[in-house]
């Protein structure tokens, strides 16, 4: 294209179209003008909403799929660390555990392998760490208040406090799975009936001075008594004093020691 001709198209847009800028002008780099091209894109049908921006063509980009469809691919249940399982249908952490004890009167109903030793007052042994467990309660939507402890000010135990959970424990009896309360399986001193059915409460234990984790060190994973190291902790305060020990093992309830038993931490329904 020669000079003469840039300069006849320009001047000629110039007289049709007097609204056209400097630098639309400049444009018109072939024998067809700006103008020409604004003409044939005003002549396009306008969008539904001529006044919304147009994002990215929805022709390369797949539809959403519907809610339902998201919902029914979302894992259910996890093995998020060995011996720990999350079921988010149900929202429940379930825990690997064995029955070690029978008889006797308790401070905890599941103790964690640790250094202090406590397998002469607890039902349950697991292998899964405190810590581990913490966080699984995290992950399904729990939060941790703080456990029992004495003010030494008001001379006072104080209770635990946090998220509320219901302990179950399932296991085989009689070719077939059986889940119930924990609470099935304790007696009350000072009625002697079964323990009445209660929540525990997601105390969350508390870290040591040099940076572990307290319920580590002691393994107090369900507790009955008032253990500042506990993870969960009932809601009112029970002495850890070998005199007032108020709870001791039903044995007529609970499965035979060595038995393999799920130990089911579920968020608390006020409704059931």
């Amino acid at each position: 294209m020669n000079v003469k001709r840039i300069l006849a198209a320009l001047l000629a847009c110039a007289i049709a179209c007097p609204a056209c800028s400097p630098s639309h002008r400049e444009d018109h780099v072939s024998d067809r003008s700006a103008c020409d091209l604004a003409d044939e894109r005003s002549s396009q049908p306008a969008p539904a909403n001529a006044n919304t921006r147009m994002g990215p063509s929805t022709a390369t980009r797949p539809a959403d799929p519907p809610a339902s469809t998201v919902e029914a691919t979302k894992p259910r249940r996890i093995e998020y660390k060995p011996g720990i399982t999350l079921d988010y249908a149900k929202l429940q952490v379930e825990i690997d555990a064995q029955v070690i004890l029978r008889r006797g009167e308790l401070e905890l109903f599941a103790w964690s392998k640790a250094p202090v030793p406590k397998e002469h007052e607890t039902i349950l042994v697991v292998d899964a760490k405190p810590s581990d467990v913490y966080a699984a309660l995290g992950l399904i939507g729990l939060t941790p208040g703080t456990p029992p402890h004495f003010d030494a000010q008001t001379k006072m135990p104080i209770p635990a406090t946090g998220d509320r959970v219901d302990v179950f424990v399932r296991y085989r009896k009689n070719n077939r799975d059986v889940e119930h309360s924990i609470c099935d399986w304790a007696i009350d001193k000072s009625r002697d009936q079964p323990l009445t059915r209660r929540a525990w409460v997601f105390c969350g234990s508390h870290p040591t001075e040099n940076g572990t984790f307290a319920a580590d060190i002691e393994g107090t994973l369900v507790t009955v008594v008032d253990f500042p190291t506990s993870l969960l902790s009932l809601a009112e305060t029970h002495s850890e004093s070998n005199a007032d020990l108020w709870l001791v093992a039903n044995r007529d309830a609970i499965p035979d020691e060595g038995t393999p038993v799920k130990l089911i931490l579920r968020a608390f329904d006020a409704s059931k």
